[in-house]
């Protein structure tokens, strides 16, 4: 596994696929700090990318810019992306914004992992 971390973001790449884990809340401040050098982080990655948000209990409507660019990237490479682990108020906000419906939401990591082993 190969780790690469920024601040609120560290990209684990695994041999079927990519964990973006967020290390807290994705507010207005994280996007800022990311949105510049998130289409270069993510360019050398043609795998399944899975959001890890289990550490995030906020996430700001501002902030769904983040999640727009991942899901950017993998609708233009055709790959499949998945959200883990999702706390009440961030799994509430993907709802509204109606990322939820086009990006599977696992309840864990786990779960998330298993589903892009077996595919």
């Amino acid at each position: 596994m190969v780790k690469v971390k920024t601040h609120p973001l560290t990209l684990e790449n695994f041999e079927h696929y990519v964990v973006a884990v967020f290390h807290h809340d994705i507010d207005m401040e994280t996007m800022l700090d990311l949105k510049p050098r998130l289409d270069a982080l993510l360019a050398p990655i043609f795998k399944p990318i899975i959001i890890d948000l289990q550490r995030v209990v906020f996430l700001d409507s501002s902030a769904v810019g983040i999640l727009a660019i991942f899901f950017r990237h993998v609708q233009s490479r055709r790959i499949p992306m998945c959200i883990a682990a999702a706390q009440p108020q961030p799994e509430a906000v993907l709802g509204m914004v109606g990322l939820s419906d086009h990006v599977p939401v696992f309840p864990s990591l786990t779960e998330a992992k298993k589903a892009f082993t077996a595919a």
